[in-house]
């Protein structure tokens, strides 16, 4: 499934995208070269683009307040040109600070990111609680709007102190291992 981007009038086409209010986090986009460019432009720009809805209308898309983005493009055939424009320092886990963007989200996928960010040491079998705890019962999370995956959201990353707090939370309900 594809839906149109239009950009002035003129249309490419994308197969996933992840987005919220005028923030595009990520869009793949397949068109002319001519016109994958003028569009990935455009939004690295902060300039307007629109995504066609479900009725077949257009909703703006994008006037991002950031031009923090990677931009990949390929030919794919002869006259056409796959793009994926996104945001490096939401997406990349060694390039987020404070909040991050979890595509398809998973307790697995938190616990990677959580590993890989802060020195204080983590156990595979924390990950249900942990997802809970900064996921799914988390007051600043937020569900973006996806076209191509399940789900994103946007977490806002603890701090050191909220992850020490709860991996001790977590390590006094644990009964303690027996010496063998």
């Amino acid at each position: 499934m594809y839906r149109k981007i239009d950009y002035m009038g003129n249309i490419a086409y994308s197969d996933r995208y992840v987005q919220m209010g005028g923030i595009v986090y990520m869009i793949s986009l397949f068109g002319t070269p001519d016109l994958v460019k003028a569009i990935s432009s455009a939004l690295i720009n902060k300039q307007e683009i629109r995504i066609e809805e479900e009725n077949e209308t257009f909703a703006p898309m994008a006037r991002s307040l950031t031009n923090n983005y990677t931009v990949m493009q390929k030919k794919i055939a002869h006259g056409v040109n796959h793009c994926i424009i996104y945001l490096k320092d939401i997406l990349n886990i060694q390039d987020i600070q404070s909040v991050a963007v979890i595509i398809e989200p998973t307790p697995d996928k938190l616990y990677d990111l959580l590993d890989a960010k802060y020195p204080t040491p983590l156990l595979p079998e924390w990950k249900d609680e942990l997802y809970a705890k900064f996921v799914t019962n988390s007051p600043n999370t937020m569900q973006l709007r996806t076209f191509g995956y399940e789900s994103a959201v946007e977490i806002e990353l603890p701090s050191q102190e909220e992850l020490e707090t709860k991996v001790l939370d977590i390590v006094s309900s644990e009964p303690l291992a027996k010496a063998s």
